[in-house]
């Protein structure tokens, strides 16, 4: 899988920093091999992550109570 996913440019940012620039995949130890992974998929983890909250939704329900049945029924009449 890491062979496969090194073969693309988005996979070589990822996997090189934990694999060197020229790693040979099927002489790799498993430990090393896991070790990438999982390095890689954090990498990709906080990147994904680092955008943070996106600032233009808003939540419109906060701080009011919740509406009765006969609140709704009401509401759903008009």
């Amino acid at each position: 899988v890491l062979k496969q996913a090194y073969a693309t440019e988005d996979g070589q940012k990822a996997l090189k920093p934990f694999v060197g620039a020229t790693p040979n995949f099927d002489t790799m130890p498993a430990y090393t091999v896991d070790a990438a992974f999982i390095g890689a998929s954090e990498l990709i983890k906080q990147q994904n992550n680092a955008a943070g909250v996106r600032s233009g939704i808003s939540t419109r329900d906060f701080g009011r109570a919740p509406m009765t049945p006969a609140e709704m029924n009401k509401r759903n009449r008009e």
